[in-house]
């Protein structure tokens, strides 16, 4: 029973992880929705007799000139020299911004984080898969051993680097693997 409840919890808060910067967004977009409708109807006046829709249509069509405008300036170098500017003043300052990133990115299987490499540690005659999350000066590892079937929830231990062999696979190979209990670790195993 009590491996029902623990599924239940961890897919629970899974799911509300997942669904709460969604369900912000759409809050956002129509709070900002509401207001670009109540600047553009004066406008909207001008063209039509129906301010509703006059007013509708030109907020739509501004709200996307501005999605754009932003999005457009997010992939040019001042953009994002400007998101990380604002990143590192304001939500790094939050310290569970860094650890959600962090997290999300693992399951985004971002090459670009730091961290979370695949890795079978050896104990005895046991293998488990890890993820090696950092190298010490003293040459140990700090990895995170996750638990069958979210992986998100495990052990951090800090072992020798001879117990520890890297894996020619992905992040999201790892966590197919902890989610299936197990199943595929043997084709994981064997071309790395």
């Amino acid at each position: 029973m009590k491996p029902v409840v623990e599924f239940l919890k961890t897919t629970v808060v899974k799911g509300f992880l997942i669904l709460l910067p969604v369900g912000l967004a759409i809050v956002a977009i129509e709070e900002l929705f509401d207001v670009v409708i109540l600047i553009t109807q004066p406008i909207a006046s001008y063209f039509s007799g129906n301010d509703f829709l006059s007013g509708t249509a030109i907020a739509v069509v501004l709200l996307f000139l501005l999605f754009f405008f932003v999005g457009f300036t997010a992939r040019c170098r001042t953009g994002k020299y400007i998101g990380r500017w604002l990143e590192k003043t304001t939500l790094e300052k939050l310290g569970i911004y860094s650890m959600l990133k962090r997290f999300t990115q693992q399951f985004n299987n971002n090459n670009d984080v730091e961290g979370y490499l695949p890795a079978v540690l050896t104990n005895g005659d046991t293998q488990m898969l890890v993820f090696i999350i950092e190298e010490h000066i003293n040459k140990r590892l700090t990895v995170f051993i996750p638990h069958a079937p979210m992986g998100v929830s495990g052990t951090v231990q800090c072992v020798g680097p001879e117990r520890v062999r890297k894996l020619n696979a992905s992040r999201v190979d790892i966590l197919d693997c902890q989610r299936y209990w197990g199943l595929g670790t043997k084709e994981l195993l064997e071309r790395s």
